[in-house]
C-alpha cells in the first residue's frame, strides 16, 4: 500500500540531482544575446567582406583590429590586376593611346600645332608617347596592389585624424588601418563595371557618368559626373558606416565628414579640370 502524500520519504530513496544556478560568464546560454550572436556571424572573412558590403553600419558596429588589413586589401588588389591583365589581353593599348593622341591634336590651337612640326619636338614627343603607352601597361598590372597600399596607409592617417579630433576616446592606429582596408572594398563594385568594358574591348572603361560626355571638349562635365560611380557612392557610405560604427562618432557628425570629404575633393577635381581648359583656351 503506497504511504500517504504526506509520510517522510524512504531514506534508500535517491535524492533529485540540485539544479545548479545560472552561469553569468559569457557563452553559458545556449542563446547568446543578439549583439554576440551577430559578432559570432563574423568570423570569417567572407562573412566580414559581404557583411561590409552589404549591411555596414551593423558590421562595423562589431569591427575589430584583429580583423586585420591584409585580406581585405589582397583581395581589391587581386582583383585590380585581374581586371588589368585582362585589359592587355583584350585591349589594342596603341592603338587606344594613338586615338587618344589624335583628339588631344584636335584640341589643340593653331600655334601649337605649329610647334609639334618642329623634328625635335616631335621627336620628343614620340618618345614621350612610348614611355607614356608603357606606363600605362606597367600600371595596369602593379597599379592595383601599391596604389592600394598607398590608399591604406592615407586613409588610416586622415581616419586618425578625425578619431582624434571629433571622436570619444583616442583612435587605435591599428583599427584605423583595418577600417581604411575594410573601407576599400567598395573598389571591387568599379571593378565589375570596368571589367565589363574591357570585356567589350574598351580601351578607356568607365564605371561612372562621365561616361555620357566627352572629356576632351567638356572637362568640367566629365570631372563633375567622374565623382557619380556606385563603387564612389558606397565609399562614402561605408565611411559614413564606419565613422560611427567603428570610430565612435555621433552619427551627425559621420555624416557632416564623409559629405564634406565628398565635397571637398570633388570640388579640387573639378578646379583641375578647369585649369586644365583654361591652359588649353590660353594656348590658343
Amino acid at each position: 500500500m503506497d504511504a500517504p502524500p504526506d509520510s517522510p520519504r524512504d531514506a534508500t530513496a535517491p535524492l533529485p540531482e540540485p539544479t545548479p544556478p545560472p552561469s553569468s560568464e559569457p557563452g553559458a546560454s545556449a542563446h547568446p544575446p543578439p549583439k554576440e550572436a551577430e559578432a559570432t556571424l563574423l568570423r570569417s572573412f567572407s562573412d566580414r567582406a559581404w557583411g561590409v558590403l552589404l549591411a555596414p553600419f551593423q558590421t562595423f558596429r562589431h569591427h575589430d583590429p584583429a580583423w586585420g588589413w591584409g585580406q581585405a586589401w589582397g583581395l581589391v588588389a587581386v582583383a585590380g590586376i585581374l581586371v588589368g591583365v585582362l585589359g592587355l589581353v583584350r585591349v589594342d593599348h596603341d592603338k587606344v593611346g594613338a586615338w587618344v593622341w589624335e583628339r588631344t591634336k584636335a584640341n589643340m590651337s593653331a600655334t601649337q600645332l605649329k610647334q609639334m612640326e618642329n623634328p625635335d619636338v616631335e621627336e620628343a614627343t614620340a618618345k614621350m608617347r612610348r614611355v607614356q603607352a608603357f606606363g600605362t601597361k606597367l600600371s595596369s598590372v602593379l597599379g592595383p596592389p601599391l596604389l592600394g597600399l598607398m590608399g591604406l596607409v592615407f586613409g588610416a592617417g586622415f581616419l586618425y585624424l578625425v578619431a582624434q579630433v571629433l571622436g570619444k576616446e583616442p583612435p587605435d592606429p591599428v583599427l584605423c588601418l583595418s577600417v581604411a582596408a575594410f573601407l576599400s572594398l567598395a573598389n571591387l563594385i568599379d571593378l565589375c563595371g570596368s571589367s565589363v568594358g574591357v570585356l567589350l574591348s574598351n580601351g578607356l572603361p568607365r564605371p561612372d557618368l562621365s561616361a555620357l560626355t566627352d572629356p576632351f571638349t567638356q572637362p568640367l562635365l566629365a570631372a563633375a559626373l567622374g565623382r557619380l560611380s556606385p563603387g564612389l557612392i558606397a565609399y562614402y557610405v561605408l565611411l559614413t558606416a564606419a565613422l560611427e560604427g567603428s570610430l565612435g562618432l555621433t552619427r551627425k557628425r559621420a555624416l557632416a565628414v564623409a559629405g564634406g570629404t565628398f565635397l571637398v575633393v570633388s570640388l579640387l577635381l573639378i578646379a583641375l579640370g578647369g585649369l586644365g581648359k583654361l591652359q588649353m583656351e590660353a594656348g590658343s
